[in-house]
């Protein structure tokens, strides 16, 4: 139901018909792929415990509950008739906080940018890399044991290349310069994170969908079924894998560099990059198994990892929620971003109309939202 009206209230009942019939043949497939999983789940799961690829979370019980906090982001095109509203934000949330936790995160917990620009296709990747360089800014600045990102611990990178060979052409764009002017920070931070040289400080990417199959090369799974959905089904509640190193592309990662970042910066984030590494953990029976991407510097120290694996474990108690506490409520934040621009809209058409009354219906027009764009990773 939505706004008391029935979901399929639009559509055609003929269609509606048709798209419930279908859905015969669809559960029978699904059906058929689960019930084969559940039949090879002994036997890829005895070869992953023959290789110690399977740990129990028991060893870590005597590492303290750290503190955590979720970072996420989302950003929102308003397509109108005269301009394109740019709007975009990155949230930090604070998870559940152990009963000593005294510590004080200074205030704001966000960052934003919202601009109109001339129509221009191209523009949304320069968006989208604000955005990324607004999460890693919050993430690094937040003084907790754990920080959980959304999304891969790669994507930056790929959103970052792609604004700044883009940045000649739209040099003009707000968006971009905003870019730019603050892509020493935003590349430091993304640094900080990949290196993660602090040992009180873990950083780690969470991403919710992905088709990468590190295991499933290893194991010689069938390419029908990448390593999250899995490992979902192999291991059991408190159980977790041995580290491996993230699949790398065919091609070699690249950055292209601002004028105002060194070649040691970059090196230093394609060097962290290519040590990323990965983790599948499955807390609770009711929940997926997480896929944990992190720096080298937190895989290969068992304390390190121990206080991931402690994190995830205590911000995914709460049985309504499918992923860590503070992520959750960040995803809500930055979800409902989408929803608040046309109040934006609204309101500069009212203020637009106070100051020019004798031009109300050309800035109604001018105005006029026809597509919207919307995302987060």
């Amino acid at each position: 139901m939505s706004n008391g009206e029935p979901v399929f209230a639009d559509l055609p009942a003929a269609l509606v018909e048709k798209l419930i019939e279908n859905t015969k043949d669809l559960s029978s497939v699904l059906k058929n792929s689960l019930d084969n999983l559940q039949d090879q789940k002994e036997f890829y799961r005895k070869r992953l415990l023959a290789e110690e690829f399977i740990y129990k979370d028991a060893k870590f019980n005597t590492i303290p509950v750290p503190t955590t906090c979720g970072v996420d982001g989302s950003y929102v095109i308003d397509r109108l008739l005269a301009v394109d509203l740019m709007t975009c934000a990155a949230i930090a949330v604070e998870g559940l906080i152990p009963p000593s936790e005294k510590r004080f995160w200074k205030e704001p917990h966000f960052m934003y940018f919202v601009h109109p620009e001339p129509h221009n296709d191209e523009t949304t990747v320069v968006l989208q890399a604000l955005m990324f360089g607004f999460e890693l800014s919050l993430a690094v600045n937040a003084p907790h044991n754990v920080i959980f990102l959304d999304g891969s611990l790669t994507t930056p990178l790929i959103r970052f290349n792609q604004a700044v060979t883009r940045y000649k052409k739209l040099h003009h764009f707000q968006c971009a310069q905003t870019f730019i002017s603050n892509a020493s920070s935003f590349f430091q931070a993304y640094q900080t994170i990949l290196q993660s040289v602090r040992t009180d400080r873990q950083f780690v990417g969470v991403p919710k969908y992905t088709t990468r199959k590190e295991l499933g090369i290893m194991f010689d799974w069938p390419d029908d079924k990448d390593d999250r959905a899995m490992m979902t089904f192999i291991l059991e509640p408190g159980e977790w894998t041995k580290p491996i190193p993230l699949a790398q592309p065919s091609e070699p990662w690249h950055l292209s560099k601002p004028d105002s970042i060194d070649d040691s910066t970059i090196n230093a984030i394609i060097s962290g990059i290519n040590e990323i590494h990965v983790v599948y953990y499955k807390p609770m029976d009711y929940l997926p198994a997480f896929r944990l991407e992190t720096p080298i510097s937190i895989a290969k120290n068992n304390h390190r990892l121990g206080s991931v694996i402690q994190a995830v474990k205590h911000q995914t108690a709460l049985t309504s929620i499918f992923e860590p506490y503070p992520l959750y409520f960040a995803d809500r934040m930055v979800k409902s971003l989408a929803r608040t621009v046309p109040y934006f809209r609204q309101t500069m058409i009212q203020r637009l109309a106070e100051v020019s009354p004798d031009s109300v219906g050309d800035i109604y027009l001018a105005l006029h939202a026809y597509r919207s764009e919307s995302g987060r990773h």
